[in-house]
């Protein structure tokens, strides 16, 4: 059995972080991005895993997951529906806090192929569970699995604003009326006189 970690949806536009994105704060963590502009797709790392193992990648998501406990990994939404990566990084090096959830990041790691027994599957899904605050039935786990994860060396991270909405534009005052009173009568048309014929 493959896995390739799953989460919630999220419609992602390519180019989180580049240009055309409005301008926030942007936070390194660890030795940062060397290339923000080289990216690979993360669909393209799951459709064809093999081709990319063991190269430096980098990749860009919205971040949709991070340890609770350690801050010792982040998950991106890839750019297709339901695929997610996990950044993993070594515990205390760099720590991820919960605060990033929801923004854009962008990743750099070495993207690798963690082949796990049933026993191994087992205990990594419960840890997952126990890192989300979540419980875990080992028997919904039947086959081993394939971890694929970038094993991460840095990041860069920026807050997704929202523009500034323009100033309402205000009505013309309504007249002035009582509240019970009647509506006003319609001031009658004017009448042309007629004038004889000569």
């Amino acid at each position: 059995m493959t896995f390739r970690s799953t989460g919630s949806l999220i419609l992602l536009s390519i180019g989180l972080l580049g240009a055309g994105a409005p301008e926030a704060e942007e936070r390194v963590y660890g030795k940062g991005v060397s290339d923000p502009e080289d990216l690979t797709l993360i669909s393209e790392l799951l459709e064809a895993p093999d081709k990319y193992l063991g190269e430096t990648v980098r990749v860009e998501g919205a971040v949709v997951g991070v340890c609770k406990k350690r801050g010792c990994w982040m998950e991106l939404a890839s750019d297709k529906e339901f695929q997610t990566i996990q950044i993993k990084v070594e515990d205390g090096e760099i720590v991820f806090p919960m605060e990033i959830m929801g923004d854009a990041a962008i990743a750099e790691g070495v993207f690798t192929a963690l082949p796990l027994t049933l026993e191994q599957s087992r205990r990594y899904m419960k840890h997952e569970a126990e890192c989300q605050g979540g419980t875990f039935d080992p028997e919904t786990v039947q086959e081993a699995m394939t971890l694929y994860r970038i094993q991460g060396t840095g990041a860069l991270v920026r807050e997704l604003e929202t523009e500034a909405a323009p100033e309402p534009v205000a009505a013309p005052p309504e007249p002035a009326t009582a509240p019970d009173a009647p509506e006003p009568t319609p001031a009658p048309e004017p009448v042309e006189a007629e004038t004889p014929e000569t």
